[in-house]
């Protein structure tokens, strides 16, 4: 939680600094540039979220297996010592975990969350 709390701190402070050297209204740009860092934090932290789910080892297994599918592709198969396609369950068992990927999907939500909040409350 203290991971989440200083990304979130840092997107404001980030974008209140950007924001006072580059713009008129100052709150308005807070908000601007506070939106498109936390939405930047959302999509790498769903980058992440799906790579460490093992959809593209899916995807790969799938394309192995559909090359094996046809008489010239599993000839072919044969003489390849890179493809050796187990069963989906023996071939990807392990998946790779990262750290920051909820902090990153928890900070963005946040921001972006505060961020239309905000902008709804104060601008229409």
């Amino acid at each position: 939680m203290k991971k989440v709390f200083f990304a979130v701190l840092t997107i404001f402070l980030i974008s209140a600094v950007i924001s006072f050297f580059s713009q008129d209204e100052i709150f308005l740009g807070i908000i601007n540039i506070s939106f498109l860092i936390g939405m930047g934090f959302l999509v790498i932290g769903g980058l992440m979220k799906v790579v460490e789910s093992g959809f593209f080892n899916g995807i790969q297994y799938a394309f192995k297996r559909f090359r094996k599918s046809s008489k010239e592709g599993s000839y072919i198969a044969q003489f390849d010592d890179m493809d050796d396609t187990n069963e989906a369950y023996k071939e990807f068992n392990k998946r790779d975990t990262y750290p920051l990927t909820m902090p990153l999907l928890l900070s963005g939500g946040i921001a972006v969350a505060a961020d239309l909040a905000v902008s709804y409350l104060f601008y229409t």
